[in-house]
């Protein structure tokens, strides 16, 4: 296969051998050939291998040329290794895009300029053409014609849907019946599953049966090495991560307790990897009530064994995973919730961590556990680097500060400062939304904002696209990425603490361009619009209308003085004098007794 049509789903399998042998356990990441490097978005999914020697993805790729590769990560028995190129066309129509025209104006009375600005959102053709700017109150005449300039790309979400559950925050995005459809799963308290259908519409599945109330972090992951997607989904109060086995249908077996140390857990992110190289997904536990960071290594069998906790001497409230060091093993970097510096572990391979320093992650005041940490290439330089989220409160802007590494473990700290004091981010989230190859993040926060950040190739975030605003506090949002419709962007899938809907939000690339005039306009209102005619890729389009003032008319002004109905140039003291002016076609009248 060489070719498929939109919206076909496509599976890629890959098998690894040792010795002629093949091999049933480990992990298979399954990358776009054409990144330089198989990290963070060019990830499309990891994999495990089954009993049957193979590991398998499926899903629906948007339209264009790709190549795939399978790469397999390594275990402590067996070296990792990468398969060849696969390449694959998809071919289909975009059709004809609906347009939108926005007008504005500067000047006054009269004498005006005018821009049109002509949006697209859904395709990567960028408008052509010219727009014409009419005069709505004389018969849609045209006052002067622009032609349209070079577009500009960018992206946005101008048709959002949402699916009504009432929630406790946290989304998650996993194909659970493997059709290649992305999945969404919900923490209702305990958790909900809605599964994707080909039209776009969601089939609500039977609820699993999580006994007990749920703290909100969860993921999905193979535990048992049987190619179905598991979750693991943390318990509010209670010392154990529900691990939620998959029958491959969207519905889940009884749950296996993870346990935890203590009597009690308020688990506030969990992470996966296979951080002892036995090529089974183990977990990342970080519990703020006990203020520890907790590995649990998976048996294979959706069973887990507590390793030793990491040496860390700060409070956890985050963690991003990634290999910091180039040697083939898991790290984390360990978010501190005192505004303390970073601290990076190096994992032995072995289920165990080495404190490799710390960086300073350059923010200042109390975090109030708000800071939020993402790891990815950033700068696009192979070494994984770390992006520090804060901002959000009383009505400022997030923003992300990146630690570039040096791939050996250690950080480079910012050279900037910001405050931080009552930061109200509550999620990151990195992908690559607009399909440059570089990684962007969006980000949450306590006052229902959700904003997505593009990065510029270089490890700076320049563009801030606003997803959703203003949901209120009390939608502590959480969000979850994943490309639900099969165009080959990422969307966002956001749930806020104790809202009654679940926001689903399609990313479109747009394409903007603008035309100008100037005009001048005769006396009295007149209500100007702008016509965009279209072009052969996008449809036509007609702004609101704006009242503009044309030209004041010329205007005389006559003074004249009576007393008693006759005209007077001097009086004596006391009398009455008229004032009476006549201005154009009316006459304003005052009367005032002089001094």
């Amino acid at each position: 296969m060489t070719a498929v049509s939109a919206g076909t789903v496509v599976t890629l399998s890959a098998s690894v051998k040792a010795g002629g042998v093949a091999l049933t356990t480990g992990q298979v990441n399954f990358c776009d050939a054409a990144a330089k490097y198989c990290t963070d978005v060019h990830v499309l999914e990891t994999s495990q291998l089954t009993s049957a020697g193979t590991a398998i993805f499926k899903f629906r790729p948007g339209l264009g040329s790709h190549s795939y590769k399978a790469v397999f990560a390594g275990t402590s028995a067996s070296a990792g290794s990468t398969s060849g190129a696969s390449a694959l066309t998809v071919t289909g129509s975009v059709g004809t895009v609906a347009s939108a025209t926005a007008l504005a104006e500067t000047g006054s009375w009269g004498n005006y300029s005018l821009t049109a600005t002509v949006t697209e959102a859904g395709s990567t053709r960028a408008p052509t053409g010219s727009v014409s700017f009419q005069d709505a109150s004389h018969g849609n005449s045209t006052l002067a014609t622009g032609t349209l300039g070079t577009a500009v790309a960018g992206i946005g979400w101008p048709n959002p849907k949402s699916i009504s559950a009432f929630g406790d925050g946290s989304a998650l995005v996993a194909d659970l019946n493997g059709d290649g459809i992305p999945d969404l799963v919900l923490d209702n308290n305990p958790v909900v599953i809605y599964l994707g259908n080909a039209d776009g519409t969601y089939t609500e599945a039977p609820a699993p049966s999580i006994s007990g109330p749920t703290q909100g972090p969860m993921l999905s992951a193979d535990f048992n090495g049987d190619g179905i997607p598991d979750l693991a989904v943390a318990m509010y109060g209670s010392p154990f991560i529900s691990i939620l086995l998959g029958k491959g249908d969207g519905t889940f077996a009884t749950p296996v307790q993870a346990s935890l140390p203590g009597v009690a857990s308020n688990v506030s992110q969990l992470v996966t990897a296979d951080f002892n190289q036995d090529g089974i997904a183990d977990l990342a536990v970080v519990d703020s009530y006990d203020s520890t960071l907790y590995i649990l290594l998976g048996n294979g069998d959706g069973t887990f064994t507590m390793a030793a906790a990491p040496p860390i001497s700060v409070i956890p409230t985050g963690i991003a995973m990634g290999d910091f060091n180039g040697d083939g093993k898991a790290d984390l970097a360990v978010l501190d919730g005192d505004n303390q510096p970073i601290t990076i572990l190096l994992g032995n391979g072995d289920g165990t961590f080495d404190v490799n320093g710390t960086v300073d992650p350059g923010t200042s005041g109390s975090t109030d556990g708000g800071l939020r940490i993402a790891a990815a290439d950033f700068n696009g330089d192979g070494k994984l680097d770390l992006a520090v989220a804060t901002g959000g409160a009383a009505g400022s802007s997030e923003t992300v500060t990146i630690l570039t590494g040096n791939g050996n473990g250690t950080f480079n700290a910012s050279s900037a400062s910001q405050s931080s004091n009552g930061t109200a981010v509550t999620w990151i989230q990195v992908a690559d939304f607009n399909q440059d190859g570089a990684p962007d993040v969006v980000l949450a926060d306590g006052n229902g904002n959700a904003t997505v950040l593009l990065n510029n190739g270089k490890g700076a975030f320049s563009e801030s696209y606003p997803v959703v605003t203003g949901l209120g506090v009390a939608s502590y949002l959480t969000t979850g990425v994943g490309d639900l419709n099969g165009d080959g962007y990422p969307d966002i899938v956001i749930g806020g603490y104790y809202d009654s809907t679940l926001g689903l939000y399609l990313t479109q690339p747009t394409e903007t361009a603008t035309a100008s005039a100037d005009i001048t306009l005769p006396p009295g209102l007149h209500q100007v619009d702008a016509s965009y005619a279209g072009d052969s890729n996008f449809s036509a389009s007609l702004s609101g209308a704006l009242p503009l003032w044309g030209i004041p008319p010329a205007t005389t002004t006559t003074l004249t003085l009576t007393s008693g109905g006759s005209a007077v140039t001097g009086v004596a003291p006391g009398t009455v004098v008229t004032l009476t002016a006549t201005v154009g076609c009316w006459v304003r009248s005052s009367h005032q007794r002089p001094g």
